[in-house]
């Protein structure tokens, strides 16, 4: 086997895989997302792609083969979100805990395929093509998870002596009584909800057959029940649980990020929250994403360095933390006349609700206009303010500089704004978790950090 790195920006603008790229990110950003921020190597140990959730491993001769394909850049792009889709749900540890991984892998397969021809519904056409051999019964995957379908594919079928059929293997060595069946927090991905579905077993779908248009045989390619998934291998220093907390985090985070970027444009909305489950829903309010953003930092722990590797290749935070207790929060408001009232007062009250619910040591509550106009250190039982010192132009610049002064081990900082400053380019990189709270500038006019838009002010 040989394996060397891939740069996916590393292709032509008009090669089949840049173009791949750029559909899942207009069509399906979630899994677009989660490709950018993995590592991709060629390996010719698996015929087109494969994942653990940290990696995605492609062969090289695969992604030839589909790019002489009439809908070559199609074949890649639901290549390349069918692995998206095994690496956020996590398939590379949770199908390791099953006794046939073959079985395993053919129910994950059916559970993925149903929700890319779901999101081919949403969308209103095939953007992610299905080949004939394609496993898809929508019927059959329901809204089971890959554990669930794995038994009802184990059990024996129960078949009638006037007209025999061929059983599925019949493997119940099963080494867990009880698999999670669902994402961590409840989710579970589901079957169509229109009642659209597939024949049977197999794909129906009249797009491409098993034999591609060029003559070459893509009977093995991915959500066949071909493997294409393997156990992640813990970094150095890491325990296997260790390496599988981490990959879930980083999920986490793009998942929150997601819901965001959803608020704003809803057509992605349906099949991400059926990835998520119940995490969260589109009609949350900015205050309910934030106690979420901040809840998931204080459940993963705190206290060990910013993940920046994370950060740079996908632009999402991901703490690797550990302890239970957050130590200092800033809280920054923009008090230069730009925010209204009822938001001006809800984030006061969010204030509160941080220092009496997640209990930090301190929490720094800053009024910035075109200088810190106001700075408040409270801690747990203190109140909040009902209002701060505030008035003049807008910097970002001073809140950073007051961080760097006086709370240099800050666990957290969220700033409310509108956004627009001549100073928010400057504002590029910061070493600790960052989330803006944005009622004007667009998520893309922020350089650091995340953003929530903020629509219902």
């Amino acid at each position: 086997m040989t394996t060397n790195t891939i740069d996916p920006t590393q292709f032509s603008t008009n090669h089949p895989m840049s173009v791949a790229m750029r559909t899942t990110s207009r069509y399906w950003f979630l899994t677009h997302s989660k490709l950018m921020s993995m590592k991709w190597q060629w390996s010719d140990a698996i015929p087109y792609g494969a994942t653990d959730g940290s990696t995605l491993l492609l062969n090289r001769n695969g992604i030839d083969k589909l790019s002489r394909q009439p809908n070559g850049a199609g074949l890649i792009a639901f290549l390349l979100v069918h692995e998206a889709l095994h690496a956020l749900l996590g398939h590379g540890w949770r199908l390791a805990k099953l006794g046939n991984r073959q079985t395993a892998n053919i129910a994950a397969d059916y559970v993925i395929n149903a929700m890319i021809a779901n999101r081919n519904r949403e969308i209103g056409k095939e953007i992610f093509p299905f080949i004939d051999g394609v496993l898809l019964d929508e019927v059959l995957s329901g809204d089971n998870s890959a554990e669930q379908l794995y038994r009802i594919l184990s059990k024996p079928i129960q078949q009638d002596p006037t007209n025999p059929k061929p059983q599925q293997d019949n493997d119940t060595n099963d080494d867990t009584d009880d698999d999670n069946d669902t994402m961590d927090d409840g989710e579970s991905p589901q079957g169509d909800e229109d009642g659209d579905t597939s024949s049977g077993i197999g794909s129906d779908s009249d797009t491409d057959s098993g034999t591609g248009d060029s003559g070459d045989d893509l009977s093995d390619f991915v959500g066949t029940g071909a493997p294409d998934t393997f156990e992640p291998e813990p970094e150095d220093g890491e325990s296997q649980q260790q390496t599988i907390e981490r990959l879930e985090e980083a999920n986490d985070s793009i998942f929150i990020a997601d819901e965001i970027d959803r608020r704003q444009q809803t057509d992605g909305g349906t099949t991400a929250s059926r990835l998520q489950g119940q995490r969260t829903t589109s009609s949350l309010s900015w205050p309910d994403l934030l106690r979420e953003w901040l809840s998931k930092r204080s459940r993963n722990g705190w206290d060990s360095p910013f993940n920046n590797a994370i950060f740079q290749t996908t632009g999402l935070v991901a703490a690797g933390r550990r302890t239970r207790n957050a130590g200092e929060i800033v809280l920054v408001l923009d008090t230069s006349g730009s925010i209204g009232q009822r938001t001006y007062d809800r984030f006061l009250s969010e204030a509160q609700a941080v220092l009496d619910d997640l209990k930090p040591d301190k929490v720094h509550l800053l009024s910035v206009s075109h200088v810190v106009a106001d700075a408040v250190s409270l801690e747990a039982g203190d109140i909040v303010p009902a209002s701060l010192k505030g008035g003049g132009g807008t910097r970002f610049k001073p809140a950073f500089d007051w961080v760097a002064e006086h709370a240099q081990d800050v666990d957290v900082m969220v700033y409310l704004t509108d956004g627009y400053s001549n100073d928010l380019s400057e504002i590029t990189c910061v070493d600790f978790p960052l989330l803006w709270l944005s009622t004007g500038a667009p998520a893309n006019a922020f350089k650091a950090g995340e953003v929530i838009e903020i629509t219902d002010v």
